[in-house]
């Protein structure tokens, strides 16, 4: 990530969400909530020329499909369980020597300095480059 540009509904004067640059160039809008007025909600959802994804959309989240049916999440804890197990025995394994972690120093520092830009960014309310 080049740019990071980080905008909060908790600031006295709501910021409009600002679009990140990425290495490629292509520009990004990242926005997160855990709350929705209708629920527990946690999403990712990533919009380009060519198409969308979405991550953690389901029939028990707050927002979904018009056909769907389903008993809705009830908190953090519901909503991850089988994430947070998956993720345990993984670091189990990765402890005990039995498997190797994916994730490199590398892609731990450059995780940390797009977290320090955002913040630079939310609390100087400007765009700020990563790095």
């Amino acid at each position: 990530m080049r740019t990071a540009h980080a905008a909060s509904h908790g600031t006295p004067e709501p910021l409009r969400p600002g679009a990140s640059t990425l290495e490629c160039g292509a520009v990004a809008v990242c926005t997160a909530t855990r709350h929705n007025g209708a629920g527990y909600d946690v999403r990712l959802e990533a919009c380009g020329a060519k198409g969308a994804l979405v991550a953690g959309l389901d029939v028990r989240g707050p927002v979904p499909s018009a056909g769907a049916a389903g008993a809705r999440v009830r908190g953090l804890l519901d909503r991850f369980a089988y994430a947070f197990r998956a993720e345990l025995r993984f670091f189990l394994r990765v402890a005990t020597g039995k498997a190797v972690s994916p994730c490199t120093g590398e892609d731990a520092l450059a995780a940390l300095r797009v977290a320090e830009a955002a913040e630079r960014s939310l609390r100087e309310r400007r765009a700020v480059r990563v790095g």
